[in-house]
């Protein structure tokens, strides 16, 4: 009888401190499930904010816009004027890069695409481009980051804003070219211009003496790509990441 009475003690022990050890590893379990839902609403709301800075970020850029175009309208110079339109046109396409931030899902990939009809429509509106436009457009990039797609947004803003005050005179159709294929990752190839009349000299490439060409080789240097002017038709620039380029030499 003691020895059952013995056994039954032991095993009632045990029974309780299985208990014990259920009711810790439950207490555990909550505890993660809590920790994990808070870090979980810790980053909704920094998705948020991040975001409403974007959103900040662009509203602010919108209203030195607006400054600028009051300043054009205090001018009567045709050259001066032109100066600040250009101006004007690269706020716009920093705005833009922060607006599509503040609209997409994922902070980190910015879709090229959407950024960039927006860019090139914005163009075609500030110059009133009244001829036919083709667009040979070629992208196989669905998405960059905000440090990769600010510069480039601004290079390919050069480079179009050039084609439209320069690139077809007299001419009732004109194509503008954007190719943009490999990756931020492993690096990128790029193919920006147009078929119109081309550059008198090739001189003003590789001696920039404009805002706008120093611009685009400045641009270039922060996509760490080395750029280059083709041959025609037209002014077309190729940029290759210098990743590529150490790639192919390896």
């Amino acid at each position: 009888m003691a020895r059952l009475v013995g056994a039954r003690d032991r095993l009632l022990a045990e029974s309780r401190l299985r208990n014990e050890q259920l009711n810790e590893a439950h207490a555990d379990l909550e505890r993660a499930n809590r920790d994990l839902r808070e870090t979980m609403l810790s980053k909704e709301e920094k998705v948020v904010m991040i975001k409403e800075i974007h959103h900040r970020v662009k509203n602010n850029l919108q209203i030195v816009k607006s400054l600028i175009r009051f300043q054009m309208d205090q001018v009567q110079d045709a050259r001066t004027t032109e100066l600040f339109n250009e101006c004007v046109n690269r706020v716009s396409a920093m705005a833009l890069v922060h607006e599509q931030t503040y609209l997409t899902k994922d902070l980190a990939n910015i879709p090229v695409d959407g950024y960039l009809n927006s860019l090139v429509r914005d163009l075609v509106y500030a110059y009133s481009v009244n001829i036919k436009l083709n667009m040979d457009i070629d992208i196989s990039v669905k998405t960059l980051t905000v440090d990769t797609l600010v510069p480039l947004g601004l290079l390919v803003n050069e480079v179009i804003s050039n084609s439209f005050k320069y690139a077809f005179p007299e001419r009732s159709s004109g194509t503008i070219i954007f190719h943009l294929h490999g990756s931020e990752a492993e690096g990128l190839r790029m193919r920006v211009g147009d078929d119109g009349v081309g550059l008198k000299s090739r001189d003003g490439f590789h001696r920039p003496n404009s805002l706008g060409m120093d611009l685009i080789h400045t641009l270039a240097g922060q996509l760490d790509c080395d750029i280059h002017l083709l041959d025609g038709p037209g002014t077309q620039f190729e940029l290759v990441s210098q990743k590529l380029a150490r790639r192919k030499v390896a």
